[in-house]
C-alpha cells in the first residue's frame, strides 16, 4: 500500500514547516538557549502544521546533536523517533480519549520518567475534545509536572479550552498557509514523483486547499492517479468537479457587457448539470480574485482581455457583493435564486463618484423642494444667492444691454434672447412641470437654464457668467464673461450634460458651445467706471438703456 503524499512528504525538521516562520523562530531559539516550557498549545486551522510541528519539537528537544535548534534526524534519539521505536514519544487523539478515566490513566503514566529519550512528550490532538472532567483532572499534573515531561496539546477550537489550561501553558497560534506557499510544496512534490502539470492547475490545487497544506497534498495526490505524466487544468476541474475558466470568464464578460440574458443562461446551463450554486459564487469569488491580481500585474492569466477596460473599483465592488451574498446563501433554502439575484446586481453596477453625484444632485433637489419652490424659502434668500441680481449689483451685465432688451442684436440666423428674463422664469417656476413638446425658442432657453440649475448644482454660482444665449437650430451658444470664461470652460462637462438632458427631453438634438461675449476687456472696464461713478452719484438708483 503506497503512503499518501500528506503523510511521505511531512516535514522532518523546523525549516521544511511552510507559512509559520515566526512559530519556528521562537521554537528554534528556546531548544537552543535550553528554555523549553513543559506545556504548549498549538491552535489553527486543520492542515496548518501544528501536528508536524509537535513531532519535530519532541524530536528537536531529545536530539543528541541538535543543529540551530533543528534535530539532525541522524542520532539514535531522531531515529528511535522517526520509525516510531520508542514509548516516550506519545501521540493520542482526545476525540477517542476524552473521559475523565482515561486522562487519569494518562496522569499515572507521565510521572514516571523517560526510558531512552530525555524527556517524555504527550502529543494531545484535538484537545478541545477533552471533558470538563478530563481538563480538571489533566490540570493537578499542569500545574506541577515533573521536569521530564513536555504537553502539546494541538485543537482548531481554542475557545473550547478552559483559561485554567491556557493560563498554564504557552500558546501558539497557527496561521492558514498562502496560496504561494502551497503551491511551492506542491511543484516540490511533482519534481520528486516525477509528474508535470500546467502551472493554472497547480494554482487551482492550491486555491482548494483553502490555506491547509494538507489538503492541498491530498486533492494532488488525487490528481496524480489519473496516471498522466502532464496533467492539464481541465483534467483538474473534471476530477474536482469545479467549474472551468471559460464558463468563469464567460460570466464575467456577460455581467461586464451588461447582457444579463446570456448571465442567466450561463448560470441555467450549469445549475442544470447539477452544480452546486454555492460552489458555483464560490469559485466565482475566486476567480473575481485572480481578475484583481491580473488588473494589478501580479499574475499574468490569459483571460482573453478580460479586464483591460474594466476598472479596478468595479471589480473589487463586485467581489465585495458576492462575498455579501454567499453568506446570504449558506443560510437560504432558496441559494439558486439568491445567486442570480447576486449576479444580476453586478450586472447594475455604477461608479461610485456618480453615484455620489446622483445622491447629491437629489438632495439638492428635495432641499429646493422643501424651501417651496425657492432655494432659500424666500425670494430675498435667492437673489442673496446670486441667482438674481439688480442693475445695482451686476453693472457691467445690465450696460450690456441692447435697446431690444437682449444681449446680441439679431440676425437672419439667430434667435434673441433676453437672458435675465429667462434666468428669472427658470427660478420662478423651476417646480412647475414644463410642457417637453414646448418649441418656442425663449422656452428652450428656459428650459435649459432649469435643467443646467437643477440637475448640476455646483454650475449655480456661475451662472451669473452667462450673458448671452443663441439658438440657431440645434446648437445653444452661451456667450460668457471675460472673467467667469476660463471657470465655465474648466466645468464644461456639465453645460454639455444639461444639452444632452435637454436633448433627451425635447426629442431634438441640442449641442451646447462656450465662446466669449462680444466686446474687449479694455471697454467693459471703463464702461464698468462710469456706471460706478453715477451709481454712487444717484445712490446706486439707476436704470441703463443703451440706445443707437
Amino acid at each position: 500500500m503506497s503512503q499518501a503524499l500528506y503523510r511521505k512528504y511531512r516535514p522532518k525538521d523546523f525549516d521544511q514547516v511552510l507559512g509559520q516562520d515566526n512559530i519556528v523562530n521562537i521554537l528554534k531559539n528556546q531548544i537552543k538557549n535550553k528554555n523549553i516550557s513543559h506545556a504548549y498549545i498549538f491552535s489553527g486551522g486543520r492542515g496548518t502544521g501544528k501536528t508536524s510541528t509537535a513531532k519535530i519539537f519532541s524530536k528537536a528537544v531529545n536530539c543528541l546533536n541538535p543543529i540551530e535548534g533543528n534535530p539532525c534526524n541522524e542520532c539514535a534519539n531522531c531515529l528511535s523517533i522517526l520509525e516510531e521505536r520508542t514509548m516516550d514519544i506519545v501521540e493520542m487523539d482526545a476525540a477517542s480519549n476524552r473521559r475523565i478515566d482515561d486522562i487519569r490513566q494518562l496522569r499515572d503514566q507521565v510521572i514516571y520518567p523517560p526510558s531512552n529519550l530525555k524527556y517524555k512528550v504527550y502529543i494531545i490532538d484535538e484537545a478541545h475534545m477533552i471533558t470538563n472532567e478530563g481538563f480538571n483532572a489533566l490540570l493537578k499534573i499542569m500545574e506541577e509536572p515533573p521536569k521530564h515531561l513536555i504537553f502539546i496539546l494541538a485543537t482548531t477550537e481554542i475557545d473550547k479550552i478552559p483559561d485554567t489550561i491556557l493560563s498554564r501553558t504557552q500558546r501558539f497560534e497557527f496561521k492558514s498557509i498562502s496560496e504561494r506557499d502551497i503551491s511551492k510544496q506542491i511543484n516540490l512534490v511533482l519534481d520528486q514523483e516525477d509528474v508535470k502539470l500546467e502551472d493554472r492547475a497547480v494554482d487551482i490545487i492550491a486555491n482548494a486547499a483553502s490555506g491547509a497544506m494538507r489538503d492541498g497534498l491530498s486533492i494532488l495526490d488525487q490528481v496524480i492517479s489519473i496516471g498522466k505524466k502532464e496533467i492539464l487544468a481541465s483534467d483538474v476541474y473534471d476530477l474536482l468537479g469545479i467549474f472551468s475558466d471559460q464558463v468563469k470568464i464567460n460570466y464575467a464578460q456577460a455581467i461586464f457587457n451588461k447582457n444579463i440574458e446570456s448571465l442567466l443562461r450561463i448560470i441555467d446551463e450549469e445549475l442544470d448539470k447539477g452544480k452546486n450554486p454555492n460552489n458555483f459564487i464560490k469559485e466565482i469569488i475566486s476567480f473575481f480574485k485572480d481578475l484583481i491580481y491580473v488588473k494589478l500585474n501580479i499574475k499574468s492569466y490569459d483571460f482573453n482581455g478580460l479586464v483591460e477596460n474594466i476598472s479596478l473599483e468595479q471589480i473589487i465592488n463586485s467581489l465585495d457583493i458576492l462575498l455579501e451574498y454567499e453568506d446570504m446563501m449558506k443560510k437560504s433554502d432558496n441559494p439558486d435564486l439568491l445567486f442570480k439575484l447576486a449576479s444580476v446586481r453586478l450586472v447594475d453596477y455604477m461608479p461610485r463618484l456618480s453615484l455620489e453625484e446622483k445622491v447629491k444632485n437629489l438632495e439638492e433637489r428635495i432641499a429646493y423642494l422643501e424651501g417651496n419652490g425657492s432655494l432659500g424659502g424666500n425670494r430675498s434668500n435667492i437673489e442673496n444667492r446670486d441667482t438674481l441680481r439688480s442693475p445695482k449689483h451686476e453693472k457691467s451685465e445690465a450696460i450690456q444691454i441692447n435697446e431690444e432688451g437682449s444681449f446680441l442684436d439679431a440676425s437672419e440666423d439667430e434667435e434673441e434672447i433676453p437672458i435675465e428674463k429667462q434666468k428669472e422664469q427658470a427660478l420662478d417656476h423651476s417646480n412647475e412641470q414644463t410642457d417637453s413638446s414646448v418649441e418656442d425658442s425663449s422656452d428652450i432657453g428656459e428650459r435649459y437654464l432649469f435643467i443646467l440649475s437643477g440637475n448640476y448644482p455646483q454650475t449655480k454660482p456661475l451662472l451669473k457668467g452667462i450673458k448671452k444665449i443663441n439658438l440657431r437650430e440645434n446648437q445653444i451658444d452661451l456667450q460668457v464673461d471675460q472673467k467667469e470664461y476660463r471657470m465655465i470652460s474648466a466645468m464644461k462637462i456639465f453645460f454639455e450634460s444639461a444639452g444632452r438632458d435637454l436633448s433627451n427631453e425635447m426629442g431634438k438634438e441640442y449641442k451646447v458651445n462656450i465662446v466669449l461675449s462680444k466686446g474687449t476687456p479694455e471697454e467693459t472696464v471703463e464702461k464698468d467706471k462710469k456706471i460706478d461713478e453715477l451709481s454712487d452719484f444717484f445712490d446706486g438708483n439707476i436704470n441703463i438703456i443703451n440706445k443707437k
